[in-house]
């Protein structure tokens, strides 16, 4: 019952859109809802809740910018800046419709007289695959529909064409080419507004990242309340200690994108590295500062890898099984970043393993049923 009263709240958390075409029971349930649930988020996040006929839509601000609110197909800073100039063209576009061809020629015009010529470059093979991941993305999202061709001739052999449509969705994304995001604080927002965005968009909120919002959960009452209201609201358990505060989800919700772990092969491998750290604290070979964070300096962590890998890499899959050590490297940095586990490096090349990460652990069991792992429970 509970699950069915948190539904609607959570497709539109887990969703940049919920539409009527697409996922009409999700869309009929909140709009007869739809007063109650913008009411919710209004009072707690400060987060307006847009409904069109042909969509709904929960526009997520988050108080702090952090890697993990990125998306998980992009693998190149590239993708980040295709998706805005794609979306900056369809702002520009007399009909919604347009064919490859013509996006390609004037992203490359734009590009050029904007920042440079050398910027973007079509016949380079890596920066079409990055607009390929970028249009793949949107019609993911439900922003961009493809109407005809593939874009596998493009990508191979710069050849072929295709022909797209914007979609109403798209007119809903603000496009700014001007500035970046700073990563620093936005003070505007309250601390209370503050405190449910970083437990809602962020796997964890740090009482150092925000010293004002995580004291609202300092205080027992409040704390007590707010739990409350996330338990009855979402159906998900608040966690405080003295570091870090994050929401517990349950079992049904392990296949949304941002709850860790995964199924991937990568969270298994941040599990391993998550119990290799709490042995060499049961150990008294590493001590917790004062923020419960623990300092690694790069071949510290380079030499835990290689261990876990000689030790565990024959139940990887291919890509990580045969990875050089240097790229599985990258590739567990930036996962432990995206999920607040890691900061980091200072200017003495160390890494500060962050609070959260001390209650994952993962071992490989007997009976060969796979990675056997989670929270500490």
């Amino acid at each position: 019952m509970r699950e069915r009263s948190s539904r609607p709240y959570i497709d539109l958390l887990d969703s940049v859109a919920v539409t009527a075409r697409e996922q009409s029971a999700a869309f009929r349930q909140i709009r007869l809802r739809l007063s109650e649930i913008r009411e919710w988020f209004l009072d707690c996040t400060g987060w307006p809740v847009i409904l069109t006929r042909d969509m709904v839509r929960l526009v997520k601000t988050p108080a702090h910018s952090h890697p993990g609110q990125g998306f998980a197909w992009a693998k190149e800073p590239l993708d980040y800046e295709l998706l805005l100039w794609v979306l900056w063209y369809g702002e520009r576009l007399s009909s919604d419709q347009f064919v490859l061809t013509d996006l390609v020629r004037e992203l490359e015009v734009s590009v050029a007289a904007r920042i440079g010529h050398d910027h973007l470059n079509w016949d380079q093979r890596p920066h079409r695959a990055s607009l390929k991941r970028v249009l793949d993305a949107l019609e993911e999202m439900q922003a961009l529909r493809r109407l005809d061709g593939v874009l596998e001739g493009f990508v191979e052999r710069r050849e072929g064409d295709s022909l797209y449509e914007f979609t109403f969705l798209a007119s809903h994304f603000r496009v700014n080419l001007v500035g970046q995001a700073n990563g620093t604080l936005d003070r505007t927002v309250s601390a209370r507004h503050r405190m449910y965005r970083g437990l809602l968009l962020a796997p964890a909120l740090y009482a150092a990242e925000d010293e004002e919002a995580f004291a609202i959960l300092k205080r027992r009452d409040r704390r007590q309340s707010i739990a409350a209201d996330l338990l009855k609201t979402l159906g998900w358990d608040l966690e405080v200690t003295p570091s870090y505060a994050c929401l517990l989800r349950p079992a049904v919700d392990l296949q949304a994108q941002n709850v860790f772990p995964t199924q991937a092969t990568i969270s298994h491998i941040l599990l391993l590295f998550c119990g290799w750290l709490r042995g060499r604290v049961e150990e008294k070979r590493i001590f917790p500062d004062g923020n419960g964070c623990l300092s690694l300096s790069r071949d510290e962590l380079w030499n835990a890898l290689a261990e876990l890998k000689h030790s565990y890499g024959t139940n990887w899959s291919k890509l990580y099984r045969e990875m050089s050590l240097t790229s599985l490297f990258e590739a567990v940095e930036t996962s432990l970043r995206s999920w607040s586990f890691l900061a980091g490096p200072d200017q003495d090349d160390h890494y500060r393993i962050l609070p959260a990460a001390a209650r994952f652990s993962g071992v490989y069991r007997d009976d060969g049923q796979g990675l056997a792992g989670g929270d500490e429970a």
